[in-house]
């Protein structure tokens, strides 16, 4: 699968945890679970990477994007458009 896919799956997963939480009514339950769920993916794709350069790089696009979604009051999904940061995608 190439990153696009990769990324595609990533949205998907992303939606069904929204809806997860929607459908919670986002109980603090619902978000602990959801906040332990993506802990363990991202930490699992941070030791998947091979070398140092990637995981900083991945490091610099976690932050970035942390930082864009406090921004954006933490609750919404980006427009295509709108991330990453500079329009440019994998």
């Amino acid at each position: 699968m190439g990153e696009r896919g990769r990324a595609r799956v990533q949205l998907e997963r992303l939606d069904r945890s929204a809806a997860e939480l929607v459908a919670g009514g986002g109980s603090e339950q619902g978000q602990a679970l959801q906040a332990t769920v993506w802990r363990t993916r991202i930490e699992d794709l941070l030791e998947g990477l091979d070398d140092d350069a990637e995981r900083e790089q991945a490091a610099t696009e976690l932050r970035a994007l942390l930082e864009y979604t406090a921004a954006a009051g933490g609750g919404s999904r980006p427009e295509p458009a709108a991330w990453p940061p500079g329009g440019t995608s994998a």
